[in-house]
Parts: C-alpha cells; sequence; structure tokens
C-alpha cells in the first residue's frame, strides 16, 4: 500500500513538471519507477520471508499437536493393566457412567465429549479429570465415546444420541435422576461437539464448560493432515474399495473380535482409539480432506441457535492450537441464548493437560541430562558440517536437532508430578465451583 502511495504521488508530480519542462517530467519519471521496482523486490522478498517464517510456525505447531497426542496415548497406557470397571466405571448402552461412592447423594449430571482420537476412550484417557471431578464435585460423569470423523454434525449428533440413550437407562437405577442439573464438559474436540449439540438441540442445560476449543481446517487439527495424511491416502481409494467389497472383509473382521476377546481389559477399551481411524481413512481416500461444516459455517450455526446462556471457557498457557478467544466472540453474538453469561479463565498447562494421569512416577534427573547431552551432541555436529537450519533437506534435519535440545531442556523444567496434581485438582475445583453446585 506504501508503494501505490509513492508511486500516485510520483506521477502527479511529473504531470505538473510536464508543463515547465519535458525532459525534468521524464528523468522523474525514470527515477520513480526505478525506485518503485527497488521497493517491490524488497517487498517481495519480505513476503517470502513472512511466508516462509509462516510455514515453520504451522510445521510446529502440527509438531507440538502431534507430540501431545502421543503423549496422552502414553500416559493413558502406562495407567496400569486394571479395567475402568475397576475404578467404578460401567458400561452403559455406548456410553460410560461414574456416580459418586455409595453414600453419597449426586448434586448434578455432567455430559463430557474428548477430544479428537483420544475421545473414543473417554473413560480411559480422561480418566483422572473425570474422577477427580466426580470426587471433589459429587457429580454423576456421563462420558460419551466421540468417534472421529470429518462431519462434525454427524460426530455431534452421535454424541448426543449415546448421552440420551445412557440417560433412559440410568433414570431407571437412580432415584431422582431427572431433577439434577445437566451441565456439558468438552474438550479440544470435544467443545466443538458440545457446542454443535446446544445448537442443535433442546438440552435444557444448566451451563457448558469449553476447555482447549478448536475448531481448525482438518489442515491445521490433524498433524501433518496435509502433507502426508490425505494424498497417500487418495491414492489408495481403489484398494480400500475393493477391500471393503471383498467377501474376505466379514472373515478379517471375525479374526479381529478373537483377537480383541482375548486382549488385557484395558487394551480393550484403548482399541476404539484404533477404531477412529479407519473411517476418516475412507472418508478421505473418497476424496473429502476437509471438515464439514467448514470452520466459518459452524460459527454461523452457533450464532444463530446456540441456546446455553452460562458458559465457562479455559485456555491453557501453553496452548498453541487454542481458539478460546474467536469461540468467546461467536458465543458473545448468539441470537438464541438471551442475556448470555461468558467466563473465560486461563490455567497453566498445554493443549492434554486434561488428559494428565498420575501415575505417581516422576522423571528422574539423570534422564533429562541424557536427552539434554544428545542434544547437544546433535546440535554439535551440525556445527561441525556447517548445517544451518534452513529449507532444504540438511537444514530441516539440523532444525530437529536444535528443537530436540531446547524440548529437552525446557522437558527438566516442566511440572513435576506433586505440580500436576495440584494443577489438576485447581483444574477441576475451577470447573465445580463455577457450577455452584
Amino acid at each position: 500500500m506504501a508503494t501505490t502511495a509513492r508511486a500516485a504521488t510520483t506521477r502527479a508530480a511529473t504531470t505538473r513538471a510536464t508543463t515547465k519542462t519535458t525532459t525534468r517530467a521524464t528523468t522523474t519519471t525514470r527515477r520513480a519507477r526505478a525506485t518503485n521496482e527497488g521497493e517491490t523486490r524488497a517487498a517481495t522478498g519480505d513476503d517470502e520471508d513472512d511466508a516462509r517464517a509462516r510455514e515453520r510456525e504451522s510445521a510446529r505447531r502440527r509438531d507440538d499437536a502431534f507430540s501431545s497426542f502421543e503423549r496422552a496415548l502414553a500416559d493413558a497406557a502406562s495407567f496400569g493393566s486394571s479395567s475402568s470397571s475397576g475404578r467404578g466405571w460401567t458400561r452403559v448402552d455406548d456410553a460410560w457412567a461414574l456416580a459418586p461412592r455409595a453414600g453419597v447423594e449426586a448434586k448434578a449430571v455432567v455430559h463430557f465429549c474428548g477430544g479428537a482420537f483420544v475421545g473414543a476412550s473417554p473413560q480411559v484417557t480422561y480418566g483422572e479429570f473425570c474422577e477427580r471431578l466426580v470426587e471433589r464435585g459429587e457429580v454423576v460423569v456421563i462420558a460419551t465415546p466421540v468417534q472421529l470423523g470429518l462431519d462434525h454434525l454427524r460426530v455431534a449428533d452421535e454424541a448426543w444420541q449415546k448421552y440420551e440413550r445412557a440417560s433412559r437407562a440410568l433414570r431407571k437405577t437412580m432415584d431422582g435422576f431427572d431433577d439434577l442439573p445437566v451441565y456439558g464438559v468438552g474438550h479440544s474436540l470435544g467443545a466443538l461437539v458440545t457446542v454443535l449439540i446446544g445448537s442443535r438441540y433442546e438440552t435444557k442445560r444448566r451451563g457448558n464448560v469449553l476447555m482447549s476449543f478448536n475448531n481448525k481446517p482438518a489442515t491445521d487439527a490433524i498433524p501433518l493432515f496435509a502433507e502426508l495424511f490425505a494424498p497417500g491416502l487418495q491414492g489408495l481409494s481403489p484398494i480400500l474399495d475393493a477391500a471393503q467389497k471383498s467377501p474376505l472383509r466379514a472373515l478379517q473382521r471375525n479374526a479381529d473380535a478373537q483377537l480383541r476377546e482375548l486382549a488385557p481389559p484395558l487394551v480393550k477399551e484403548l482399541l476404539p482409539i484404533l477404531d477412529t481411524l479407519e473411517p476418516v481413512i475412507l472418508e478421505v481416500a473418497d476424496g473429502r480432506a476437509e471438515f464439514t461444516p467448514t470452520p466459518e459455517e459452524s460459527a454461523k450455526l452457533v450464532r444463530k441457535y446456540y441456546a446455553v446462556r452460562k458458559n465457562l471457557l479455559i485456555k491453557f498457557t501453553d496452548d498453541t492450537i487454542d481458539e478460546t478467544s474467536a469461540l468467546a466472540a461467536t458465543l458473545a453474538g448468539a441470537v438464541a441464548a438471551e442475556d448470555i453469561d461468558l467466563t473465560v479463565r486461563t490455567r497453566k498447562g498445554d493443549h492434554v493437560f486434561p488428559l494428565w494421569r498420575d501415575t505417581g512416577i516422576d522423571v528422574p534427573d539423570e534422564v533429562y541430562e541424557a536427552a539434554e547431552q544428545g542434544g547437544e551432541i546433535l546440535a554439535a555436529f551440525g556445527d561441525a558440517f556447517g548445517i544451518k537450519a534452513d529449507s532444504s533437506p540438511l537444514g530441516v534435519l539440523r532444525e530437529g536437532f536444535d528443537r530436540a535440545r531446547t524440548q529437552a531442556k525446557e522437558a527438566r523444567s516442566a511440572p513435576g508430578v506433586d505440580e500436576n496434581r495440584i494443577l489438576m485438582n485447581a483444574l477441576v475445583d475451577d470447573v465445580v465451583n463455577w457450577m455452584a453446585i
């Protein structure tokens, strides 16, 4: 814009100068053109630098999200070999329910929805959070598995139907169930699902708690989706289609079912996380590469129909893919929810903190020291051969060395088990106190 304005000024000055001397005007025009061309080249270089910087930031965020996902699964797997039923969970239709301990009267019902992939087994992956919520808030949690798909409306509809069926079953066994206030609690994709449920159904909920809301396009929401996931799967479309229609598919399913029956209890509960990959793979193989509705279409739907008046929005300090601010702006414009009540709070942690588990294990300093030394050796190797972080293959490798060294140093200062217990209790207390139950 600055270059264009200067060019316009120069042309105006040149026109006025024509009445005095054609030679001077021609000279001025040439100088102006040379200046503008130089500025244009400089601006183009700046734009390219900005584009590369944005690309590196996008890649970093995808790597962070992918690492967080892996860590969440590792935390869940390290919880032990006992099944969720040993911790008080009950399978109710297609959902999982956890009630207060015997002799404690429930004060509310919480419908919980988890994030992408890990939300398929919420009683395991979000067990710590939900169990502390039941203990400290004396609530009944109905955790509905969230099956990832590119059609978010279908995902939300399925979660709502699972909750409704579980509620009908609990009404038959719990006295006073219908008199309890109901709250929705969602994390990441589960927060989006909770918002869509509140926009599509007459839930009559007292309020919603929305943690680490995320409604990014598929290219950002699923790590490496555009670069690796979608193109490769689309090439397999004919093979996948043939495999789906093959009569051998039924035999494979039967063998798979037999193997699952022999699996340990906790492994059985984590298998739905793997199962949720198949429908996404088939959708992408058919050529779909984006969520529907798009983030913009979802926002319009929420502004027009969202009807839950009271809302608590929670964001975490180190969350690189959080969109809580955008959600707050969208909810503030909701037409159906009269006099909407929005509370936004910030807690210490990253995007996957609600999945943290208290394993009782803290990492010794010796492990951190070994990781830091490994990072230093890799970085020194790059320096010795003059490898700089850039877009070249070796440059990308060097950037990975530097990131490994940085992550090793940051890990030492990350919260330990004791601090995470305090942070988790504070998060749960935030939710309970806001509910005023």
